[in-house]
C-alpha cells in the first residue's frame, strides 16, 4: 500500500521537477540571447 501511494506521489514530483527545468532553460535562454 505504501508503496503504491509512494510511487503515485512521485510522479506529480517528477513532472514538476521537469516544469521547472524547463521554466529555467528558457529564462536562462532569454537572458543570455
Amino acid at each position: 500500500m505504501d508503496r503504491v501511494r509512494f510511487s503515485a506521489s512521485g510522479l506529480p514530483l517528477r513532472g514538476w521537477l521537469l516544469l521547472a527545468t524547463v521554466t529555467v532553460g528558457l529564462l536562462a535562454q532569454s537572458v543570455l540571447g
